[in-house]
């Protein structure tokens, strides 16, 4: 079954547990045994990104272009699905505390992770158009987004404020990261499909 197609990886912030996620399923492993753990309970779409809560008691995870998801790691029960807005990635905090969706329609919106329940939103789409990447800043201060204008943005979450703008790009920025320390920042773009 592990040898089968494989969308994402994570490891708990322990490195203890390693969770992957496949096409038809999510799988949980102990790193030092190199063994499978459990199966997680299998939402009804594809999911393309996971991540652990920082204390690694739940698991992020979200699929196709409108849902999120949340297991319980002790169990892998999947103990919520939410609708969320239509966008290419969302992201779990650093903190485990919210998911913050990319926004076709601009701007990046948050999501309480343990009830589903709508919060901020950033941005907007006359101030960037659709934006298709995001990261939070591991003091969870900030989000990174990276929109069609070729721009990516960097915004200090509790105010709104944008502090910074990366670009102009040759292409819309795809993907964002921050480096550990949050000194860094990283965009990436598809040039003709090829990474820029």
């Amino acid at each position: 079954d592990a040898k089968r197609r494989v969308y994402d990886v994570a490891f708990s912030r322990d490195g203890k547990l390693l969770v992957t996620s496949h096409p038809q399923y999510v799988l949980l492993w102990d790193v030092a045994k190199g063994t499978q753990v459990r199966r997680f309970e299998k939402p009804e779409e594809l999911v393309g990104k996971v991540a652990f809560t920082p204390d690694g008691r739940f698991l992020f995870g979200f699929g196709g272009h409108d849902k999120f998801f949340r297991w319980d790691v002790e169990t892998g029960k999947l103990l919520l699905t939410v609708e969320r807005p239509h966008g290419d990635a969302a992201v779990l905090s650093p903190d485990g505390n919210s998911v913050v969706a990319s926004a076709w329609s601009g701007g990046v919106k948050f999501l309480d992770f343990e009830t589903g329940a709508e919060g901020k939103s950033i941005g907007s789409f006359d101030n960037g158009g659709s934006v298709r990447g995001a990261a939070v800043s591991f003091d969870s201060r900030y989000v990174l987004y990276g929109c069609d204008d070729r721009y990516a943005r960097l915004v200090e979450i509790e105010s709104g404020r944008e502090v910074a703008r990366f670009g102009r790009h040759l292409e819309p920025v795809k993907h964002v990261a921050f480096s550990g320390d949050g000194r860094f920042a990283v965009a990436r773009v598809l040039l003709d499909g090829q990474d820029d």
